[in-house]
């Protein structure tokens, strides 16, 4: 749990309330019911997804409250990553939460293919062998005129467009739920995936990222229509796409050291960071 304006972060067992996860720090939590819900003081803005108000929340808080973010601390329980405020918010700063939700589909794969072990030597990949040499080379002479065909690549990046498309609309679907929100509310996104990700997005060939220089089509964030990139938004929406550097250093990566701060730190970043290698959607 981060407490702000203090920025004090704290672990917390699932389950247990904002009151008594505070009971032991320096914290000052208004509370004459000493954390049964009666009062109605230990009031917390929580500035991170959570479920609906406590009962006695709504009892105790009035309308304008409850619409702030404004929660009891003795029953609002922390069940996952949570971020409150504690006192009079500053009005010249907006905090921002990232929705965030997701759906991963299951896939049974039993291909109706004669499936065989292959133990491919080390020794082929460090003599230049290509992966599809070291499987004729393990298999033996009886596969030296194997083929792999080509129409499974020719089609790989239509196939991953249009994947892309579908569960970004329906991470766009799943994020409106969450925040209450209609299409026609979101006039701004922004996206941040791997280099070849946004390229196959944005329907560039990525070709050059899998040969040496790899080099990509472009470096520069780029703003187009939403509806361009068969995005279910505002029919006017703008979609603008993080900036790459490389390759290697997409849109992911930037945006991770963006939204936490260590592109400010200079020399005080550690050498050794760890990043996700995964596309994020951020909506404003």
């Amino acid at each position: 749990m981060n407490v702000l304006p203090d920025d004090l972060w704290l672990e917390v067992n699932r389950g247990q309330t904002v009151w008594e996860a505070l009971q032991n720090e320096d914290v000052e939590l208004e509370g004459d019911c000493g954390g049964l819900g009666k009062c109605g003081k230990c009031k917390v803005r929580i500035l991170s997804s959570t479920g609906p108000p406590s009962q006695e929340s709504v009892e105790l808080l009035d309308e304008d409250e409850l619409k702030g973010g404004i929660h009891l601390a003795c029953r609002t329980e922390v069940n996952e990553d949570t971020v409150v405020y504690f006192g009079e918010s500053d009005p010249g700063r907006e905090y921002v939460q990232i929705l965030k939700t997701g759906h991963r589909p299951l896939f049974h794969l039993n291909p109706l293919v004669d499936q065989r072990p292959v133990t491919l030597l080390s020794s082929h990949r460090d003599e230049g062998f290509s992966d599809l040499d070291r499987i004729k080379l393990a298999r033996g002479p009886d596969y030296e005129h194997m083929k792999a065909s080509l129409h499974c690549l020719r089609t790989l990046p239509q196939m991953l467009q249009e994947t892309q498309s579908r569960d970004m609309n329906l991470i766009i679907k799943q994020l409106l739920q969450v925040g209450g929100l209609d299409p026609n509310d979101i006039f701004v996104a922004v996206a941040a995936g791997h280099t070849t990700m946004q390229h196959l997005f944005l329907r560039l060939n990525p070709l050059g990222i899998a040969e040496a220089p790899f080099a990509p089509v472009l470096t520069d964030g780029l703003t187009v229509k939403a509806t361009d990139v068969d995005l279910r938004l505002h029919p006017e929406a703008l979609l603008y796409m993080i900036p790459v550097k490389s390759g290697y250093i997409g849109g992911d990566l930037i945006s991770v050291m963006l939204a936490s701060g260590v592109a400010e730190q200079g020399n005080l970043i550690p050498r050794r960071l760890s990043f996700p290698l995964v596309p994020l959607l951020f909506l404003q």
